[in-house]
């Protein structure tokens, strides 16, 4: 029986890749697709390879590169689960959102989550300066733990995960929820005529005592299907940019 190369976001298996592994023993004993589970050391080593993979869970900027690179699909991502931005300040320098008006931002501007902190800004008829950019949100931390930022966007669950030094260090002003971006699960060509059925397995997975438990250990409740117009929102947030 073949089996096929599943990849996933190194940021989501961190220091427990067993419950990926889990997942892909449950897809290869409960799926029409027998599956095994590469793991990646960090995003360098993730990027040099997910293209080819079979099956990849990535964050919407790889997952939107992934089907527009093969061809491939989005099937499910997490029901609940988006990808958000904590506004921060230096803990020193407690702020509120007005005062973010004209004021330059650290972040990360190729990723799309920025351009989800503009837009809850922007909601809130707060317009910045523009972004700062630099390469990842550990450098958005170090740059405010330094004096040489004011101001910063930080992706939600690195803030989540941070030292409790760093966590001291920043005061969260606020946190978008706008709730447009999302990790998906992603199939190549590969797996077209059999990805209907993969996504009604994922998508029924809560619905037995042993799918639930593969599903508390990823941390999500269920799966839900990608639905067209969400995907497309997320390819708009993509064409937009940041800058």
């Amino acid at each position: 029986m073949t089996s096929y190369t599943f990849m996933v976001c190194p940021h989501d298996t961190g220091n427990t890749p067993d419950k990926w592994l889990y997942f892909a023993q449950y897809l290869s004993l409960h799926s029409p697709v027998r599956v095994h589970l590469e793991m990646s050391f960090d995003f360098n080593d993730f990027h040099d390879g997910f293209l080819k993979a079979d099956l990849v869970y990535a964050n919407p900027n790889d997952a939107l590169k992934f089907v527009a690179h093969t061809g491939g699909r989005a099937l499910v991502h997490p029901a609940g689960v988006y990808d958000e931005v904590v506004v921060v300040s230096p803990a020193n320098k407690p702020a509120i959102t007005a005062d973010l008006a004209g004021q330059e931002i650290v972040s990360v501007q190729k990723m799309m989550v920025t351009g989800i902190g503009l837009r809850a800004l922007a909601k809130n008829n707060v317009q910045p300066l523009g972004i700062r950019n630099v390469n990842s949100w550990l450098e958005v931390v170090s740059d405010l733990r330094q004096g040489d930022g004011r101001f910063g966007f930080i992706y939600k669950d690195t803030y989540d995960m941070l030292s409790p030094t760093n966590k001291d260090a920043l005061y969260p002003i606020c946190t978008s929820q706008e709730k447009i971006l999302f990790h998906s699960l992603v199939v190549s060509p590969h797996l077209a005529n059999v990805a209907n059925a993969l996504q009604t397995v994922l998508t029924q997975m809560d619905k037995s005592a042993e799918g639930q438990l593969v599903l508390k250990d990823l941390g999500f409740d269920k799966w839900l299907p990608v639905h067209p117009m969400e995907w497309q929102m997320q390819q708009d947030v993509q064409a937009v940019g940041v800058g």
